[in-house]
């Protein structure tokens, strides 16, 4: 497996967008599960502690949300 390193200014432009773009998902009620929308991509995210977001699903809008 490939080893990812985050730079310093990587983890706090990674920061910064988790941030001012990701809003939490309303439909779970969990401050730590947010989303990121791109098009027509709701992108839904989790973060599990301070080094590591879980992408938990990539929804498309136009399907109905299961919010797991």
């Amino acid at each position: 497996m490939v080893q990812v390193n985050w730079t310093p200014l990587s983890r706090n432009e990674l920061k910064a967008i988790f941030e001012s773009i990701g809003k939490e998902v309303t439909e779970r009620g969990d401050f730590a599960v947010r989303e990121l929308v791109e098009g027509n991509y709701r992108i839904i995210n989790k973060l599990v502690d301070k080094g590591r977001i879980d992408i938990l699903t990539i929804h498309h809008r136009s399907r109905d949300f299961n919010p797991f």
